[in-house]
C-alpha cells in the first residue's frame, strides 16, 4: 500500500480496490465485530480507516449475499456479524488468488 496525499494535503494510504472486502472477511473468520471495531482494527493494523460510507454498505451487501450474517446483541443498537460457510468459501477463493499474485 502506497502513501498518497488527499485534497488538503494529509498523507493517506490508497488501498487497493476490493481490499476492504478481503481484509472484512479475514477479520470476521476470527471473531464477531461491528462495522466501527472493524473500522477500528483496521486502522490500528494499516494506518488506514476505512470511512462508514464505504464500510456499511459492504457489510449490507454481504449480509444480503448471505456472506455474513448479523448476531444476537445484547445492545440492540449495534449490528455485529460473523462470516457464514458461504463467506469462509468465498475468503478461500480470495486467498488463493493473493496466493497466485504473490507467485507470479
Amino acid at each position: 500500500m502506497g502513501r498518497v496525499r488527499d485534497r488538503w494535503g494529509k498523507r493517506g494510504v490508497s488501498v487497493p480496490k476490493g481490499m476492504l472486502m478481503h481484509i472484512t472477511l479475514k477479520m470476521l473468520s476470527r471473531g464477531v465485530h461491528s462495522g466501527t471495531e472493524l473500522m477500528d482494527k483496521i486502522e490500528s493494523r494499516t494506518g488506514w480507516r476505512p470511512s462508514s460510507g464505504s464500510m456499511y454498505p459492504l457489510l449490507s451487501s454481504l449480509n444480503d449475499e448471505e456472506v455474513i450474517r448479523q448476531v444476537e446483541c445484547p445492545d440492540q443498537s449495534i449490528k455485529r456479524f460473523t462470516i457464514t460457510h458461504l463467506g469462509e468459501a468465498e475468503m478461500s477463493k480470495l486467498e488463493e488468488h493473493a496466493q497466485f499474485l504473490r507467485d507470479n
